[in-house]
């Protein structure tokens, strides 16, 4: 009975952000250098803290415009730990920018580098009747597979965005045969497309209603609703709601012209996933540095 009611089960692979549209060039390297200064963000997720291992990311990227040769360069790197498993990300960003008219641009991107993946066996927990012990078929394992991506971002500062991206384009397997022990584990291309609009309903107020739409083969779409609210550009919040089933909302205010700070919190919309503190949370720092 167990043999014929083998099952698939899907999960999240790629990591997912709150704070998105301000962490942008991690998805879509068209967007590096998009703007008039150069900036470093920083942000650090803690995701469903109510259980032990939970996903925890580190994320930084660095971005800075060559107006006049209508080219933007910038790089970034994620850290992100599941239970035993570790991934760092190290990609460099490229972007070129066509006119369409004098408030639009397209930006088309590229994005190189890989992933440096190590499955952290001397971390494995096991337990028998005798207490903690070690199993010799987990083994600390790491490699480092490299990677490719593209995205084309089209803006309007005042009106709308629109950006659509595959960050890594390459199917990569992680694990080989290894000592007579199989397993294997695909990075396959997700495909993200994002857009929003500005409205502007007074000259203090700007109200922003966004989305990003991922999309992996053979695993159930990932779909983020937004609403944003700015106040002359210097505080900003809003509410966001997933398919995942889970609301949030998120608050991000300009400190200085050269520092601000941002914050993100979601949590299930299910009662008793709400009762077991699966609660995410997400900080993001942003440094701007002159022109």
């Amino acid at each position: 009975l167990l043999f014929f009611s083998i099952n698939f089960l899907y999960s999240q692979q790629e990591v997912n952000y709150a704070l998105y549209k301000r962490h942008f060039n991690i998805i879509n390297p068209g967007v590096a250098g998009v703007g008039e200064s150069t900036y470093m963000n920083l942000s650090i997720r803690t995701q469903w803290t109510g259980i032990k291992n939970a996903p925890e990311t580190q994320a930084f990227s660095y971005s800075v415009p060559y107006r006049n040769k209508k080219v933007g360069l910038g790089f970034t790197v994620i850290n992100d730990k599941i239970s035993i498993e570790l991934q760092t990300q190290l990609f460099a960003d490229f972007s070129y920018q066509l006119d369409f008219n004098r408030d639009t641009s397209l930006y088309l991107g590229l994005k190189g580098g890989g992933n440096l993946f190590r499955l952290l066996g001397d971390d494995a927990s096991i337990y028998d009747e005798n207490g903690l012990i070690i199993d010799p078929e987990i083994r600390t394992f790491s490699r480092f597979l490299p990677n490719v991506g593209e995205g084309i971002y089209l803006e309007n500062p005042d009106k709308f965005f629109l950006s659509l991206s595959v960050p890594r384009i390459l199917n990569t397997k992680r694990y080989k045969e290894q000592d007579g022990q199989i397993t294997t584990a695909t990075d396959r291309p997700h495909y993200f497309t994002s857009a929003g609009i500005h409205l502007h309903t007074s000259q203090d107020w700007t109200i922003t209603p966004s989305f990003l739409w991922a999309v992996v083969k053979d695993a159930p779409s990932s779909f983020v609703c937004d609403l944003g609210f700015s106040f002359q550009n210097v505080f900003d919040f809003g509410a966001q709601y997933t398919n995942s089933q889970s609301l949030g909302g998120n608050a991000f205010l300009k400190l200085s012209e050269s520092l601000q700070f941002g914050y993100a919190y979601n949590s299930p919309i299910n009662t008793q996933l709400r009762a077991s503190a699966l609660a995410t949370h997400e900080i993001l720092l942003r440094v701007t540095l002159n022109n």
